[in-house]
Formats: C-alpha cells, sequence, structure tokens
C-alpha cells in the first residue's frame, strides 16, 4: 500500500473471522472461537506467502495450533467452496463477506484478532474527479458500516501499523 506512485486515500483494519460449515459443532457457538479449537482439525487455507495468510498462519503457530492443511487456494470465494464441499474450517479475511451470501457456512468471530488491513489507493499526481471521490468516501463509509469491529487508521499512523504487520508475518 505504500509506494513511490501511489496515494493512499485511507486504510482500515477488520479481523479475520473463522467460516465453518453449519453442521460443525463449532457452528453452534455463540462465543468467539479461541485458536485451540481448531487444533487438529482439517484446514482450507490461503498459498500466498505474505499479507494476511502469512499473519493467519503466525497467530496459530504462536498459539500452538496444529492443523492439517488440507488444500491451498487463493481465493476467499474457492475457500467457501472448498467448506461447503466438506474439506475442513477456515480463517478467512472479512470483506468478501460482506457482499456475498454465505449459505451452508456459518462465519464466527475469534477471540485472538488477526488483522485484515485494506485501503484505497489512487495514482500519485493524477487529479481525481468528484466522482471518484464521492466512490472513495462510499467505500470507506460502506466498510465502517459493514464490518464488525472496523477499525480506520489515522494517516499519521499507516507507516507504523504496515510495519507492524510486516513483522507480525514474519514470525514463522
Amino acid at each position: 500500500l505504500l509506494h513511490r506512485d501511489l496515494a493512499l486515500e485511507w486504510l482500515g483494519t477488520a479481523p479475520c473471522v473463522l467460516a465453518v460449515p453449519e453442521t460443525d459443532p463449532l457452528a453452534r457457538s455463540e462465543e468467539p472461537i479461541d485458536l485451540q479449537a481448531l487444533s487438529g482439525r482439517d484446514l482450507v487455507g490461503m498459498s500466498l506467502r505474505r499479507g494476511v495468510p502469512a499473519r493467519i498462519r503466525a497467530a496459530l503457530n504462536a498459539a500452538g495450533v496444529d492443523v492439517r492443511v488440507r488444500v491451498r487456494t487463493t481465493s476467499t470465494m474457492n475457500v467457501l467452496s472448498f467448506i461447503r464441499a466438506g474439506a475442513g474450517v477456515a480463517i478467512v479475511e472479512p470483506l468478501t463477506l460482506t457482499g456475498n451470501p454465505t449459505p451452508g457456512i456459518r462465519i464466527l468471530p475469534l477471540a485472538t484478532p488477526i488483522p485484515y488491513c485494506f485501503g484505497v489507493v489512487t495514482a500519485r499526481g493524477v487529479a481525481l474527479s468528484d466522482r471518484a471521490r464521492d466512490l472513495i468516501a462510499a467505500l470507506r463509509t460502506t466498510a465502517q458500516k459493514r464490518l464488525a469491529d472496523f477499525t480506520l487508521i489515522p494517516p499519521e499512523e499507516h507507516h507504523a501499523l504496515l510495519a507492524s504487520l510486516t513483522k507480525q508475518e514474519t514470525r514463522l
């Protein structure tokens, strides 16, 4: 998100969530799920080496949770398809889930927050139209309304947050 050719318009975080089949015993829980509840479970994982998949792996390792990754993919939508097919459970980013119904899948909060970071960037030095500015504001407002525990990060904290996330990703 920080690049000499990009302007960061806004940056926010929301915690990752657990996706389980509706028939899974964890689906009945009304409390946030402890990472320990995933020990020994089959996990559908993200195959990317960096970013939120790395933070998920680091959080599981830090909690001493042993999971079997049955399948890896690069898309949250694919993860949900694998869960519906019975391949396991998954820790996923929350953003994709706000715009798509998830029949057959229960989305649960985690007791250990694993941050998902996202925002809007534009080309540095390019004048934005009023419509573009309105769209950027609408995306921020929608994130604030639809995502539980969404936090808008003040501009002066962008560098520190991104450095912190990078440090979490390297604890593997």
